[in-house]
C-alpha cells in the first residue's frame, strides 16, 4: 500500500469522542479503498506539548519515519464523516504535484457565505480572516485544513517550515485552532502549491444549516456529499441517527 490516511486525536476527550463516532468510519473508508490507517494519539513533535499546538500536529505527518514508504498522505480531521457508498478512493484525484485542499470561502456558495459572514458579524473577505492572524494576503480563498492529500517527499519541508513558523508565534493566539488554519493556508496560497478539492470532500455541515435560506436537512446533506465535517461541533450528537437511517444496520 503506497497511501496512508491518517488523522490526529489527542487528549482523553478527543478519542472517546472520535473512537464512539468516527473511527469506525475513517477505518471503513481506508479498507474500502486499500489505504493503511493511522491514528496519531499524542504529540509529534516531543517539545511542544502544549494545547495550542494540537491541531498544528498536522503538519508534522510527512515528517515521520513511517511517513517515508507512502506516495501519497491523506489527512483528515478527526470530526469529518466519510460516505462510505460515494466517497470513491480520493488519492486518485491527485493530478499533478500540488497538495489538494477545499476552498471553504466557496460554501455553501459565495454568495451565501457573505451572507453567513455579514449576519453573524464575522470577517467579510478571505483577506480579513487572515488578517486577524497577523497575515497579509490578498485572496478570495479560505483553505480548510480539515482534509488535505500530501505527497510527503514533496510536502515535507513546506510543513515543517510552516510548523516552526506557527509554534514560534502560535502559543496560546486568541485565534486558536483558526491560527493553524490561516498559517497552513496563508503558506500554501504564497507558495502557490496548492489545488482546489471539491467541495463535496469537505462540506462543511454548520455553514450550511447557516444559509439564510438552508432547505437541506443533515441526511440528504450527507448523502449528497463524499465527506462532511462536523466543525464547531455542529451536530454532532445527532451522527449515530444519521448513520443509523442511512446505513440502515451500521
Amino acid at each position: 500500500m503506497d497511501t496512508l490516511l491518517i488523522t490526529v486525536a489527542i487528549g482523553e476527550k478527543y478519542q472517546k469522542r472520535y473512537k464512539a463516532l468516527f473511527y469506525e468510519n475513517h477505518k471503513s473508508y481506508a479498507i474500502k479503498c486499500g489505504y493503511d490507517f493511522k491514528i496519531v494519539m499524542d504529540f509529534l513533535d516531543k517539545n511542544n506539548q502544549h494545547a495550542s499546538f494540537i491541531s498544528l500536529q498536522k503538519s508534522l505527518v510527512c515528517s515521520q519515519d513511517f511517513s517515508q514508504k507512502y506516495k501519497k498522505i491523506i489527512y483528515v480531521d478527526a470530526d469529518i464523516l466519510f460516505n462510505i457508498k460515494t466517497a470513491t478512493p480520493i488519492h486518485l484525484l491527485t493530478e499533478n504535484e500540488n497538495i489538494y485542499i477545499v476552498d471553504e470561502y466557496s460554501q455553501p456558495t459565495q454568495d451565501e457565505r457573505l451572507e453567513i459572514q455579514q449576519l453573524n458579524n464575522w470577517e467579510t473577505t478571505a483577506t480579513d480572516y487572515y488578517a486577524l492572524a497577523g497575515l497579509n494576503l490578498k485572496t478570495k480563498s479560505v483553505l480548510n485544513t480539515g482534509l488535505m492529500i500530501f505527497n510527503p517527499a514533496i510536502h515535507r519541508k513546506i510543513l515543517e517550515d510552516i510548523y516552526i513558523e506557527a509554534v514560534w508565534k502560535g502559543l496560546n493566539h486568541p485565534r486558536g485552532f483558526h491560527f493553524e488554519q490561516s498559517m497552513i493556508g496563508y503558506r500554501f496560497q504564497k507558495n502557490n502549491c496548492w489545488e482546489k478539492l471539491s467541495n463535496t470532500w469537505n462540506a462543511i455541515w454548520m455553514l450550511q444549516k447557516l444559509a439564510p435560506n438552508n432547505s437541506i436537512n443533515l441526511l440528504d446533506f450527507y448523502a449528497q456529499n463524499k465527506a462532511i465535517h462536523f466543525a464547531g461541533n455542529c451536530d454532532v450528537h445527532l451522527i449515530p441517527w444519521l448513520l443509523r437511517k442511512y446505513y440502515g444496520n451500521y
